[in-house]
């Protein structure tokens, strides 16, 4: 086994070929890192904007159709999550509706969860577990305070049309409301990107008018694309990976074919100083995982707000350098068949 030590450890004393390899696998493995970290950041942001602007996934359609000829047309498109009608009621003088829970950004407490619990506006003055009696055709309601939301900053497409009111469980107000007078129903549609389509089929059906927001769409847009292209970008730079891998794999038998040639002569198969050749490759790949993740530890410090990196990733690029560098330098294996000393001393 001593014979074959310029390939374990003498070789290391090399230090042009080392740093050299050293420094190429280092840069790949950072940027490999680095621009699916950027891709995780950028997509976790988009998912982050989406929720926060779920309301661009909502359309709301006033007609003066009867409600069953407006289900009828809704269950005719495609890409819809839900949808169900805009309530109202008034009585002693307080407004009631129901929203479902996406459109109602809470300040306190909790979304309704039976049937007469309720949601009030912060400038109601009441408070959470406060009792709000209702008369409804000589029947009075005991409606309980579960969430208390705030009026200047809610998700609805209506322009604070809805200001004030008191939203309840969709059972309680649907059990009251007479669907003779429902004009507006709304739709969650699976994607905000679905909207434009669905809009369009809408816009053929006659008898409706067409209410949505789209004021960040713009920015959503701009986030998912620069994901889309960073995800592309670290796809090719996989394939520039095997390239560089390549090229190192290539100088290492090159700076080191007379050695081979030497142990050829001495009656070694090709397929032991391949495995040689391959061992040493993956020490130093090994190496170089000390200064990549330290170049890694200080772009997170950075850029902890843009990028997301974890072991996971980590251990998955490095494993497909490993990969890479096996499949490689099987791919060489010929070039190494070809290293004949006699014709090195020739040359």
């Amino acid at each position: 086994m001593l014979k074959y030590k310029f390939l374990s450890f003498n070789i290391l004393k090399k230090k042009k070929l080392c740093q050299f390899s050293i420094i190429m696998f280092s840069v790949m493995i950072v940027f490999c890192i680095f621009i699916n970290g950027l891709s995780n950041g950028l997509k976790r942001k988009y998912e982050k904007l989406k929720e926060e602007n779920i309301n661009h996934s909502y359309i709301v359609l006033n007609s003066n159709k009867t409600y069953e000829e407006i289900i009828k047309d809704i269950e005719k498109l495609e890409h819809i999550v839900k949808f169900y009608p805009v309530m109202l009621l008034e009585t002693n003088n307080q407004k009631l509706t129901y929203f479902d829970n996406n459109l109602i950004k809470l300040l306190d407490g909790s979304y309704p969860k039976n049937k007469n619990d309720v949601i009030v506006s912060s400038n109601s003055g009441k408070k959470i577990n406060d009792i709000i009696k209702i008369n409804i055709n000589n029947h009075t309601f005991n409606l309980k305070v579960v969430g208390v939301y705030d009026v200047n900053n809610q998700n609805f497409p209506f322009n604070n049309l809805f200001d004030n009111y008191i939203y309840t469980s969709f059972e309680f107000i649907n059990d009251i409301v007479n669907n003779n007078n429902i004009s507006s129903v709304i739709i969650q549609v699976t994607d905000y990107k679905k909207v434009s389509s669905v809009v369009d089929k809408i816009t053929k059906m006659a008898n409706y008018d067409i209410i949505l927001t789209d004021e960040n769409s713009l920015a959503l847009d701009r986030y998912d694309n620069f994901s889309k292209s960073i995800n592309n970008l670290s796809k090719f730079l996989m394939l520039f990976s095997c390239l560089i891998i390549a090229i190192v794999q290539l100088v290492i038998i090159y700076d080191n074919k007379l050695d081979i040639a030497i142990l050829k002569s001495l009656g070694y198969a090709n397929l032991k100083i391949f495995v040689l050749i391959l061992f040493y490759s993956l020490i130093l790949l090994v190496i170089s995982i000390i200064p990549s993740i330290f170049i890694l530890a200080l772009i997170t410090i950075f850029l902890k707000e843009l990028i997301i990196l974890n072991m996971v990733m980590f251990i998955k690029i490095f494993f497909s350098f490993l990969i890479l560098i096996i499949i490689v330098t099987s791919f060489f294996y010929f070039f190494i068949k070809k290293i004949n000393i006699i014709k090195l001393i020739k040359d």
